[in-house]
């Protein structure tokens, strides 16, 4: 007993250090798409913050913070080699897509949020070998990784959660390599 109550504050400080990006490997699914075997990455982010001012708008702009914490993640894509950006066809997704978009004079590809599957095989090869930008929800956006690593990993975000990132990355052997981190605005640091 007396050994478990030493064991017992390493424990709880282990436990508490979860502010460090997550990170985990797994092996690919999908076939390569050539013969030519590359790395693929995909950031998937959840769009800023929404206007919440009228609850009957179903699709709502960004607020003046959403609209900070978009110009925020392109600056820090920027260094990224963002090759592609794929958002949902809302409001609050594309004018997340914009700077990043903008910045980096990308076109902005729409995806269907309501398909059950969103990372198919015409997905996987169109994604193939790129540095892949995804806006979603707080639904869409832990599904579309889940189904990349082929499991359901990571729950639905909270509402409130809008500064989230997953990166997935598949190396030329296929192996996956999923990290989370938490990337916020200055004046919510303290």
């Amino acid at each position: 007993m007396k050994r478990f109550l030493y064991l017992l504050p390493l424990l709880i400080i282990t436990a508490c250090q979860n502010s460090k990006p997550t990170s985990h490997e797994n092996t690919f699914w999908y076939d390569l798409p050539t013969e030519n075997a590359q790395k693929t990455t995909y950031y998937f982010i959840r769009h800023a913050e929404k206007n919440r001012t009228n609850p009957d708008e179903k699709d709502p702009f960004l607020t003046e913070k959403g609209l900070k914490r978009a110009n925020h993640w392109a600056k820090y894509f920027e260094e990224k080699g963002i090759d592609q950006i794929f958002s949902s066809n809302y409001t609050r997704c594309i004018q997340t897509a914009i700077p990043s978009a903008s910045l980096n004079q990308l076109k902005i590809h729409d995806y269907d949020v309501k398909k059950d599957t969103l990372f198919t095989a015409n997905f996987w090869k169109k994604t193939y070998g790129k540095t892949n930008l995804v806006i979603g929800h707080s639904n869409t956006t832990p599904q579309f990784v889940n189904q990349i690593l082929n499991t359901d990993k990571y729950e639905m975000l909270n509402d409130s959660v809008n500064y989230k990132l997953f990166k997935v990355e598949i190396n030329e052997d296929l192996k996956t390599k999923d990290t989370v981190i938490n990337v916020k605005l200055a004046f919510e640091l303290n």
